[in-house]
């Protein structure tokens, strides 16, 4: 059987084509999250909240990862950070939640990417080099040799 013949209904279970369906929650028309703004939070909670020790982690302008967490707050309609003046002081209990959700949807996202490379990839001795979660979990091929 055929890596593509198993991997693709795998692939077809992620997505759903109704966003309500899959999580349960009336979401406002045109309001979409998306995984830079998650990749944004994400090193903002890493960097301790300095959001340009946070911008340049992730090869961005300062101002540009300020305005896509402000944009986030108000899709999510609820504020992540609390703020004194500009700069943030402390996550709120809201954010904390949002973060850990964030961490699992990138983490995902990286597993599908390494699966789509599985999936697609020539038939090799191994998984391609850019998904090291698949090298770490195929064997080596002394591995598999019998004595």
């Amino acid at each position: 059987m055929r890596k593509s013949a198993v991997c693709q209904p795998l692939l077809q279970l992620l997505f759903v084509e109704d966003r309500s369906q899959r999580t349960g929650c009336a979401q406002k028309k045109g309001a979409a999250v998306t995984l830079t703004q998650l990749r944004y939070l994400v090193a903002i909670a890493d960097c301790d909240l300095n959001v340009t020790a946070a911008a340049a982690r992730v090869y961005a302008t300062q101002s540009g990862v300020s305005k896509q967490i402000k944009q986030l707050e108000g899709e999510l309609g609820y504020p992540l950070f609390i703020r004194i003046g500009k700069c943030l002081d402390r996550v709120t209990t809201a954010g904390d939640a949002v973060i850990r959700h964030a961490r699992t949807i990138l983490a995902r996202v990286a597993d599908i990417r390494c699966l789509e490379l599985e999936c697609n990839g020539d038939d090799s001795d191994g998984p391609p080099l850019r998904c090291p979660r698949a090298r770490a979990a195929k064997p080596s091929t002394d591995e598999l040799v019998s004595p």
